[in-house]
């Protein structure tokens, strides 16, 4: 019975980092993104004015530009856990479930923000979400189910 939830673990953390690795590709891009806003590089657009470019600037502001490094910083780092993790769970070695909370923390936080900003689009986000938080739970369920009881 042990080796089905660590198979079942071990499965759930290989397609975390598959998909983490999608989410940190496309935050990388969104970073550049945003380097590229608030540089002003877009002045040299055919086609937009003064006006619409400091618009734009403006509304991007410092905390927003945080959030985004930030998350695609520790993206990153859990994509890389999510890959060690599944390199552990080959060898029969038990993980942490921290970086599995992190995930679930980091997923409602999207799903807040896109219930706040709520659009047809934020619907296939929040649906999304649901289906990261599925496959960090299973991880941390079979882990409490794989620990020695003392």
């Amino acid at each position: 019975m042990n080796k089905n939830f660590l198979k079942s673990t071990k499965l759930c953390t290989l397609l975390l980092a598959i998909i983490l690795t999608i989410i940190s590709i496309s935050m990388i891009f969104s970073s550049f993104g945003m380097l590229v806003l608030q540089s002003g590089a877009l002045n040299n657009i055919e086609g937009v004015n003064q006006a619409d470019m400091n618009q734009i600037t403006q509304s991007v502001s410092f905390f927003d530009s945080f959030l985004v490094y930030f998350q695609t910083v520790l993206y990153l780092i859990l994509t890389v856990f999510m890959y060690i993790f599944n390199s552990k769970l080959k060898k029969g070695v038990l993980v942490s479930k921290v970086p599995y909370f992190i995930i679930i923390f980091l997923q409602v936080y999207g799903m807040v923000i896109s219930f706040l900003n709520y659009t047809s689009f934020a619907l296939i986000g929040i649906l999304f979400s649901i289906v990261i938080i599925l496959l960090a739970l299973f991880p941390i369920i079979n882990l409490f189910k794989l620990e020695p009881n003392d």
